[in-house]
This record gives C-alpha cells, structure tokens and sequence, in this order.
C-alpha cells in the first residue's frame, strides 16, 4: 500500500488532494521531522487512511498531528486546509470539549472508543448548525507496540438521524430522504422477512431483483454467531427496543462484507410496532484497516519473541519496563521480578557497577554497549553476554524509552582467548627460531661484516615478532617500531621522532621494520648518526586527496658532511635499497624516493591506507 516510499517524494502514491498536500508539505518542523524519517507504522496508517472510502483521520505523536483522506474534505469544508498537519486539539477546538475525552482515554489506555451518534455543533462555513457523527477511535502502535497516536473513522450520521426524525411525520418525506442515502436501508416485518430494501441498499448488497428475495428471512444472510445476535436483535426492535450489532455477510453475489446495523421499531398508530427499519452501513474498509493494524502487531510480537536474543525494554537508563520469554527461560526472573532494576539480579555481581556506570554514559552518547556476565536460572552459570540499546526519540528529540538485546557472546569469547594464547605461543617460536637460525648462521658464516648485517635485519625481525607477541589484535604502532630500531643502534639522543598512533598489521609491519632498520644501520655507519653534528627526523602522517588515503612516513638527515657521505656513499646502502625502491612497492603497494643529499639521506615512504586496513581486517 506504498510503504516502500522514501525521501524522493515519492510517497504516499496516489492522485488525490491529500496525498499530494503530504507528499509537498515541509514536514522538517512539524515535530514529525523529515518523512523519511517516519516510523513504518505511521506510514501504514496514512496509507490506510488515504485508500479509505470514508472519511478517515489519523492523529499521531504527543500533539495528535492531524492526517485525513479526501472522503474527510466534506467534512472538514472551511477548517481545511488550515487543520491539515495542525495539532487535533487545535483543529477541533470547537468541538474539543466532546471529542477530547475519546482521544485521551484511547491514547492513555489503549483500547478503541467508539463515539456513536454524537450530537456536536461544528462551525460550518462561519455559522455554527446542529450534526450528528459516529466515531470509531483506534489506537494505533508504533514498532514497540507503545500507543503512539489515534486512528479515526468517521460516519457523520446527521442525515439519519434526522430522517429517522422526519419518518414520523410523513410517509412521502421519509422515503425521499431512504432513497438519497448511500446506507443500505430495509424495511422487516416483525418476524425480520424482507419488505423492502432501498437503492442504495441494493446496490450495497449487490442486488439486481428486489423481487426475488423479498420474504427472505434477513438474519439468514449473516454467518456464525452474527446470525444469533441477527436473530437477538429483530426479536428486541419487534419488541420496542432500538439494536446495534456488527459482523459479516455476503452480499447476495457473494461478496464478504463487514456490516454495522441498527434495528429501530416502526411505530404504529397505536404506538406498537408493527415493522422493523434496518439500517446497515458496509464498515469493511475500517475493519480491514483494525485487521491489519492487529495483524502487523502480532507479526511484531513474533519476531521479537521468536530471535535467539534476550530481549527488553526500559523507560528510562537501566529501569526495565518490559522483558522478552527469552529473558524469562534463560535467567529464571519473572517480567514482574525483572522491571525497574531487578533485572540487575542475574548480572554477576562483580560487573554490576560497570554496567551501571556505562547507564549513566548512555543518554548523553546516545547509545549503551557493554559486555557483562549473565546467570542461567537452570544451572547458575555465569555466560558472557553482549547488550546493546537503542534510544527511541518522540517528536521533540526527547528519549522516551530504551529498545535492548543481549546476545551470548561466552563461546566467542572463549575462542578468542584461546587464539590469543595459540597465537602468543606461535609468536614465541617464531622468536626462539629466529634465534636458532642466527646461531646457526653465526656458526655457518663466522664473524665478519656479512654476518652483522645477516643478525641486524634477524634482530629487526625478531623485535617485531616480540612486539606481535604482546598486542592482542596481531599489529604493532608504527612509533613502536621506529623507536625501538632507533633504540637498537644507540642513536635516539640526535633524533626527532613524531607522528599519530597508526597500527600496522604483522605482516606489513615486518617489511616495514626490515626498511627502517637498513636506514638506521645505514645512519649510524655513514649518515646523522655517526656524527655529532648528525640530526635525524622521522616523523609520519596520513595524508587524503581525491585518489586515496595514505600513510606518509618521511626519514630525514642533516649536518652530513659531504666527505662524511663519499665515505659511506650510495653503494653503502645496496640491499637496503633494493628494499625501499623495490620490495615495499611490491608488498605494501608502496611509492617511494630514496635521495642521497649533501646533508644526508631523504627517503619518502607513501603506503596506501586501504592496503593496510584490508590487511588488518583479514588477520582478525
């Protein structure tokens, strides 16, 4: 019925006056906010409202914003188009004294109203006339079954009432006024056997000869138990008294409908019936619009109560008002045993202060996430537990109440522990190999230059697996790294590190460390390092343009003489460079300058954020 509508103004559908008043009316501050913004429900009720054949109202939010269908314009004629998105009690204020008490008794207690024959005196084209309406006020419920406005059929019964009047005073009169109504009208004798239908009731009824059923019993017609309150009610008129029932009937081409009747005596002259005037008003639409409204709620209730999650909700930060079956089966604690803060009950007690204290944080983030120990009623086990809620806002932004789950998060959480240690453990070996493989080559190589270099870029590597030993998401911070090379080689003193905290998953950090460590051995042989007048900066940022994010990391030297650098010279730097210009390309899709100035080194190192975000979320 349109409820795939979005921002685009594109809902609701549909050519009629109201409909397009919605779809072009700036609804940003109406306290409803932006129509994409709508809850579904407010949507399906519109929706509904529009596709009435009746005059249909929608009343929603603590204001009561007014929405009505284009069947409602005869009976709004001067109040619109001022009363459209007006607040009802402003709409109507001259018949607010009447119609108010219906409203608030529906929005406070939940339950429909039904307003019947209600004699008000609305001002009508700036004079004030008599008008006779029936009512049926609906609560409507937003998605946390929460009575969040009002759904209004509205029958003006002014015309029948007054040609129920008029029938008393002239046969003639009487059937001018049964022949202009759309309701369909009957005339029963005592025993209710048809004597007359009007046109309008014959084309209700879907009846092409009246002639063909006339004698036919009426209360036949009716189906299950409305057929004996049919019954009931021809027996009551036949005896003086005026009835009302409902149900469902065919019409006589098999048409189900759903009918509001009234059965009034036919006096006669000796004030005694003598027949029966059935009034019948076909009410499928509004019983269908009932129908789904009930439907959608039950649908709701299913889902909720049917998801592996405990499920609950609070009114205010931790005061529970309602709780799932969920709940109930898994701690034991009865909904009632559970509002307020006894649901604090089955938390352990060692982490309830926590998650009060992350309550508290809640209404001013927005948002409440903690991650606490829950009882099993059956067993009296603790199990870790996940909960999360949301805040659910009213017209004004104000929170009105809290929508939560808590999910069993105990397996996840042992897994996880039990990948820390696997990976510790591997972390550790990794390390004791590294160690082996520098014996073994310090025995193989013997001692010489060829073999310091060999332990160095062994020793780089091993720092990084020590510091992936002790992180916990299998990364190390880029400052880490650089200051424990720096560290390693004694030339910390002369150098300026700065840059943000940037995380670097294992398997880039390692390229990484290898690359900073052949540029610090480099520095303290040759460069900044091995001079007093030396300075080193490294320093690093992440840098975005219209091509992509990227870390930038920048190694620096000055007061380099240009002696102090023929005597190491860019040869010096042989596999160290064929690092930088060549395997960081390949591995971390990394641009890179390596320049020899008269003042030092300059290596400009450019990685691609996403490639070390993909990384990252690939290892966890």
């Amino acid at each position: 019925m349109g409820n795939k509508a979005s921002s685009r103004g594109d809902w609701p559908s549909g050519e009629g006056e109201m409909a397009r008043r919605i779809r072009e009316h700036d609804w940003a501050r109406s306290g409803l906010g932006p129509v994409a913004d709508w809850p579904q429900s407010l949507r399906t009720a519109i929706d509904i409202c529009l596709d009435s054949g009746f005059a249909s109202f929608v009343w929603w939010g603590p204001r009561l914003i007014q929405f009505y269908n284009d069947a409602a314009l005869a009976i709004m004629q001067d109040k619109h188009p001022e009363s459209f998105s007006a607040p009802a009690r402003d709409a109507w204020s001259d018949v607010w004294p009447d119609i108010g008490g219906l409203a608030e008794t529906v929005m406070r207690e939940g339950r429909a109203m039904i307003g019947e024959d209600r004699a008000m005196v609305p001002d009508r084209g700036g004079a004030r006339q008599n008008a006779w309406f029936t009512f049926s006020y609906s609560p409507l419920r937003d998605e946390n079954a929460a009575v969040a406005g009002i759904f209004i059929t509205a029958i003006e019964t002014t015309r029948r009432v007054q040609a129920e009047r008029e029938l008393r005073e002239g046969e003639e009169f009487k059937n001018r006024i049964i022949e202009s109504t759309a309701d369909c009208i009957k005339v029963l004798d005592l025993e209710g056997r048809l004597q007359w239908i009007s046109r309008g009731g014959q084309r209700a009824l879907e009846l092409d000869d009246f002639d063909a059923v006339r004698g036919m019993s009426w209360f036949d017609i009716w189906q299950g138990p409305t057929r004996e309150r049919a019954r009931q009610a021809i027996y009551a008129a036949a005896n003086g008294t005026q009835s009302r029932f409902s149900g469902p009937a065919p019409t006589f081409k098999g048409t189900l409908k759903w009918w509001e009747s009234i059965i009034t005596p036919m006096l006669g002259h000796d004030g005694k019936p003598e027949r029966l005037l059935a009034i019948s008003r076909d009410m499928s639409d509004q019983r269908q619009a009932i129908d789904a409204l009930v439907s959608s709620e039950r649908r709701q209730r299913a889902l909720i109560e049917g998801i592996p999650q405990l499920v609950w909700r609070a009114h205010l930060p931790g005061e529970w008002n309602w709780s799932s079956p969920q709940w109930t089966a898994y701690t034991g604690l009865s909904r009632e045993e559970s509002l307020g803060s006894g649901w604090l009950d089955a938390v352990h007690e060692d982490d309830r202060g926590a998650v009060m204290a992350a309550w508290q944080k809640a209404a001013a983030s927005g948002s409440f996430s903690h991650e606490h120990r829950i009882r099993n009623g059956a067993d009296g086990r603790y199990r870790w537990f996940n909960t999360r809620a949301a805040p659910l806002y009213d017209g004004q932004g104000e929170i009105v109440e809290w929508l939560g789950t808590s999910t069993d998060i105990d397996d996840l959480q042992r897994m996880q522990d039990a990948q820390k240690v696997i990976l510790a453990e591997l972390q550790h070996r990794a390390r004791n190999l590294l160690a082996v493989v520098r014996s073994i080559a310090g025995r193989t190589l013997g001692r010489g230059r060829k073999f310091d270099e060999f332990s160095g870029r062994l020793a780089a590597l091993s720092r990084v697996q020590g510091f992936l030993a002790r992180s916990e998401g299998f990364a190390v911070e880029l400052g880490e790294i650089v200051r424990a090379e720096l560290d390693a080689h004694g030339g910390s003193g002369r150098v300026r590190i700065e840059g943000p905290a940037i995380e670097l998953p294992g398997e880039k950090a390692q390229p990484f460390a290898l690359a900073l460590h052949e540029l610090a051995t480099n520095a303290v042989k040759y460069g900044a390092l091995s001079t007093p007048s030396g300075r080193l900066t490294v320093a690093w940022h992440t840098h975005e343009d219209a091509k992509e994010r990227a870390l930038v990391l920048d190694w620096r030297e000055t007061g380099v003489t240009l002696a102090q650098r023929g005597n190491g010279g860019e040869e010096r730097l042989g596999y160290g460079r064929e690092l930088i210009e060549r395997a960081l390309p390949y591995q971390l899709g990394a641009q890179t300058h390596l320049e020899f100035t008269p003042q030092g080194v300059e290596c400009l190192i450019r990685v691609p954020l996403a490639m070390l975000e993909a990384s990252k979320g690939s290892s966890g």
